[in-house]
């Protein structure tokens, strides 16, 4: 059995109904995200346009001079396409600066030193977010349902010929399927764009794409190693777990911690005390120099020469603290970064936030480019009001100074994060070979030994015990003799969320005549002796030497135990088949060579 005829069957797993339906409710509500994310950045947009047609109309009202430094003016933070993505940043919707005469600064909120980390959310209500809720929580059951069906698997090993390849297969498959489902929504996100009249910068959306993916495949390692442990509520426990850490609580302390460390930051009401102070102490000395100043006073030689201490002087100092602060900033936003880029689950978070444009990086960007506009701003007005006698300024606004145009950027360690999260995918991987190498080889201890030796060929012999550690031990042994054999998975151990058909055309067979009825369901919506049915019709196609059935009859009909001793008789021939039961009947029913082996722990 070939990778391809792997990868082929497990495809055709996912397009079961169950697995349909809920691809398509995670589209619809993916859906929905996007749309909502396309809509708030076309209103935004809109916003824009009023915004500046606003600020022009404010220009043309200032019949005084001295208006412009009381009404100052007011910058606008305008995102990239990507925020549709995620909305968890700390950059809020319709941010805007307000700068007047006096130097005051005022952000939409006041994002300017600790506050700035108290906007950071982990945004489950965005698409980034609900694939990080949901997403995550899919990958780990879609790994789970790869590893939880151990007989099956046993019997995937013998046709395979090798573990490593099984696993791989496996592995190879499943991540395989889990691109393919990265792409579906990739496809459907642009189709949403193109239909909404936004561009959307595919560079930046394949890296989205990637970290996306990166995300879901630690999941699907993480149930992966969940199914192969040999207790099922132990295996659902761990995912549950698991997708509350990684999904809800790491984010969560991250947030919170990062947000206490920003406490070391300078306040913003510290920044406006400092700010008081130097404008009290330019006014105060102005006043003792020059008396109270009127019109009559612009353009003097004495104000010039106030102005230019105070540029020198004070006005320096206050752009040296913000200066400061806004390294501050930026040293606890790359601090969030990497601690960030520790978990996956973190690292594409804040992947999701830098790449929206509502990420620190862009925070920073605006608060430097709004003091850089403000030192503009404060020189306009003295070169045009304070140190001359103009009575119409030329516009500080000549076309879109006014507006930050946010860019799609990358954390400033992306590169250690994307190290990290491989080297998690790493270290999953072999852990998760290991779990699968130990699930395979689980065996109980016995006292009794079963040599290949002592069995018949062309006939069906029968090991009457209830030793559950009889059976991994004659596996051994023909392992070690190189005897090909197969070990047969009962009704049961069949995975569900397959058609009849497909596991039919995973073995090359054709669906017999007397299955045709059931060959479009589903496993799981089979009864027992439906499945017995299967996997009697499947028994004939097996070519191994030595066929290994475990209490494979165990709760079937009579039909189906004459049924398949028939089947039996019909291919023991040239082979040596052997099966474990501890009941008596089926053992007098398919038994050819009497019962091999008498447990005296069975009680007649």
């Amino acid at each position: 059995m070939g990778l391809r005829k792997l990868i082929k069957f497990e495809a055709r797993r996912v397009t079961s109904s169950r697995y349909i339906a809920v691809v398509l409710v995670f589209l619809v509500a993916s859906g929905y995200f996007i749309y909502h994310g396309i809509s708030q950045y076309k209103n935004i947009l809109e916003e824009k346009n009023n915004f500046q047609e606003f600020e022009r109309e404010k220009y043309e009202y200032f019949i005084y001079p001295s208006k412009h430094g009381n009404y100052g003016i007011r910058l606008m933070f305008v995102p990239s396409p990507m925020m549709a993505f995620f909305d968890g940043g700390p950059v809020p919707n319709y941010m805007t600066t307000f700068i007047d005469g006096s130097e005051r600064m005022f952000i939409y909120q006041p994002l300017k030193g600790q506050s700035a980390f108290s906007k950071i959310t982990s945004a489950f209500m965005t698409f980034a977010g609900f694939i990080l809720l949901f997403g995550s929580g899919l990958s780990l059951l879609y790994g789970f349902a790869g590893s939880k069906d151990h007989e099956w698997l046993k019997f995937l090993e013998e046709l395979v010929g090798e573990r490593k390849r099984l696993f791989l297969y496996q592995l190879i498959a499943r991540a395989f399927i889990l691109l393919l489902f990265c792409l579906i929504m990739d496809v459907f996100s642009i189709i949403l764009f193109i239909i909404s009249g936004v561009s959307l910068n595919l560079g930046c959306f394949f890296i989205f794409t990637l970290a996306i993916f990166f995300m879901l495949l630690f999941f699907l390692f993480g149930g992966l190693i969940a199914g192969t442990l040999k207790s099922r509520f132990w295996g659902w426990a761990s995912m549950v777990i698991a997708w509350f850490l990684l999904a809800f609580l790491v984010p969560a302390i991250l947030y919170h911690f990062t947000y206490g460390l920003a406490g070391s930051i300078r306040s913003p009401y510290k920044m406006d005390t400092l700010k008081l102070k130097l404008f009290q102490d330019y006014e105060k000395g102005s006043l003792e120099k020059g008396g109270k100043f009127d019109q009559s006073k612009r353009g003097s030689e004495l104000e010039k020469d106030m102005f230019i201490l105070f540029w020198n002087g004070g006005f320096k100092e206050l752009m040296e603290h913000e200066a400061d602060m806004a390294n501050e900033m930026k040293d606890n936003a790359s601090f969030f970064q990497t601690l960030a880029s520790f978990f996956p689950s973190t690292f594409f978070l804040s992947v999701s936030s830098e790449l929206s444009s509502r990420g620190f990086a862009n925070l920073i960007g605006f608060n430097e480019y709004s003091q850089e506009m403000k030192k503009s701003y404060i020189w306009y007005l003295a070169k045009n009001y304070l140190l001359s006698k103009k009575v119409v300024f030329p516009p500080f606004i000549k076309k879109d100074e006014n507006l930050y145009q946010g860019q799609s950027q990358l954390p400033n360690n992306f590169g250690f994060g994307l190290v990290v999260t491989v080297l998690w995918l790493a270290v999953f991987f072999v852990f998760s070979w290991i779990r699968f190498n130990r699930m395979l080889d689980r065996a109980r201890d016995t006292e009794r030994e079963l040599s290949p030796d002592e069995l018949n060929k062309d006939k069906t012999n029968v090991i009457f015990t209830s030793d559950k550690g009889l059976l991994p031990q004659l596996i051994t042994k023909l392992r070690s003799q190189n005897i090909p054999f197969l070990s047969v998975p009962g009704p049961a151990s069949l995975p569900g969320d397959v058609k009849v058909k497909n596991l039919f055309s995973l073995f090359g067979l054709a669906e017999p005549e007397v299955l045709k009825e059931i060959a479009g369901k589903y496993v799981f919506t089979l009864d027992p002796d439906q499945k017995g049915q299967v996997l009697s019709e499947i028994t004939r196609s097996l070519t191994a030497d030595v066929l290994i059935f475990d209490n494979f009859l165990a709760g079937l009909s009579d039909d189906i135990i004459h049924h398949f001793a028939g089947v039996l008789n019909s291919i023991k021939k040239g082979r040596i088949i052997v099966y474990f039961t501890n009941s008596l009947l089926v053992s007098t029913v398919i038994g050819d060579c009497g019962i091999k082996w008498t447990d005296e722990k069975i009680a007649f």
